[in-house]
């Protein structure tokens, strides 16, 4: 269960971390909406990357997905659950129903939800192709809105591969919200309004 009080801890902590350590630097972050539920989408290019993004906003808190294997882990366990985190079996055959019934209760709930499309870290530093389970998400729940994220700076910090992170710059720029029904796939077809809206999505994280 979420802590309010725990993630306000967290979140200052964090702050003041990366903004002496990595130099942050946040563009944007009065785009998220103050209410309603939000799908935040983002890159991934490192573990930096889910608190990172929480940061960014002063006005909300956000819930997000964690893989499941974190949560066994001693304290961190806890603690990612405590700051609104639910579990993904990223190995479950046709997806997890578990955490995609979590999700669209939470943004059913009015509430902001973050998620990254790609489904896992870049090995690269460039951004993958992105899953339609998030878009399938977002049009799933009437009134959600995506709020697309570019994080630069991540990987180089703490990519895979890195034991520790390094002060490297980062940036989190932060889009203009949108509605899926603004993207039109083929008539009748939703696995293609689906992909439709994942392409979107991908393309206005690309161009931040």
């Amino acid at each position: 269960m979420q802590r309010p009080w725990f993630y306000f801890l967290v979140w200052v902590t964090f702050r003041i971390w990366y903004t002496i350590f990595n130099r942050l630097s946040i563009r944007g972050a009065k785009s998220l909406p103050a209410e309603g539920p939000v799908l935040v989408c983002a890159n991934h290019g490192s573990n930096l990357d889910p608190p990172l993004v929480a940061i960014c906003f002063t006005h909300r808190i956000l819930q997000f997905l964690a893989k499941a294997e974190l949560f066994p882990v001693p304290i961190l366990g806890t603690a990612i659950r405590w700051l609104g985190a639910f579990p993904v079996d990223r190995d479950a055959k046709g997806g997890d129903r578990r955490s995609y019934v979590q999700s669209l209760k939470t943004l059913k709930d009015g509430k902001a939800l973050l998620v990254f499309p790609e489904g896992t870290r870049t090995r690269d530093g460039s951004v993958g192709e992105f899953q339609p389970g998030a878009a399938r998400l977002a049009c799933s729940v009437s009134g959600t809105r995506i709020l697309p994220v570019r994080i630069r700076g991540s990987f180089d910090s703490f990519g895979r591969g890195r034991k520790f992170p390094r002060p490297c710059k980062i940036t989190v720029s932060i889009g203009e919200p949108f509605h899926p029904d603004e993207i039109k796939g083929l008539p009748g077809d939703k696995h293609a309004w689906y992909q439709a809206v994942t392409q979107e999505m991908r393309r206005r994280i690309l161009e931040l």
